[in-house]
């Protein structure tokens, strides 16, 4: 009798070192699996082609510099390179038409810090290195950046001005 509890043990002992190392296994693949399966943010531009039929124009590397426009004659670098590729696909989408009116671009996000006035100054710059010409128009209601980047004098942003 005690030689088959004794084999019966080390059989659940056997089986149970199985049982935990598979679920050892299941537990965090389940959760590595429901993760991307709850993720919702943009990782990649394969994202946004997959999901939507909107054109991509480009994307802009992060910036580690102090300076805000990053983008002139003799520049080089890969993020000045990014917003002349930029410049490029809007030449070719924009509509080539002769007439007076001219073509608007806005720029927009959900929230601060995200790089809107970065991208507006820099395409702007991008847009008319080639001859173009830009009216640049910060209409952020509150605390105006554009001014402030190109080291123009702080004056009243839009809500100030039409509702004063």
């Amino acid at each position: 009798m005690k030689l088959i509890a004794l084999q019966f043990l080390l059989h659940l002992k056997r089986n149970g070192f199985v049982g935990f190392f598979i679920v050892g296994l299941l537990i965090p693949f389940g959760f590595i699996y429901i993760r991307n399966l709850l993720d919702t943010k943009i990782h990649s531009r394969k994202d946004i082609e997959e999901l939507t039929t909107i054109p991509f124009l480009g994307d802009v590397p992060h910036s580690d510099s102090d300076s805000k426009v990053v983008i002139n004659n003799d520049s080089r670098t890969g993020i000045a390179e990014a917003f002349r590729l930029i410049r490029t696909n809007l030449n070719f989408m924009l509509p080539n038409k002769v007439d007076t009116a001219g073509k608007a671009i806005f720029v927009t996000s959900t929230t601060s810090g995200e790089g809107k006035s970065f991208v507006s100054i820099n395409l702007a710059a991008a847009l008319s290195l080639s001859n173009k010409k830009v009216l640049l128009l910060g209409m952020d209601l509150r605390a105006p950046k554009v001014t402030k980047y190109l080291g123009i004098a702080e004056r009243k942003g839009s809500y100030q001005l039409y509702y004063k």
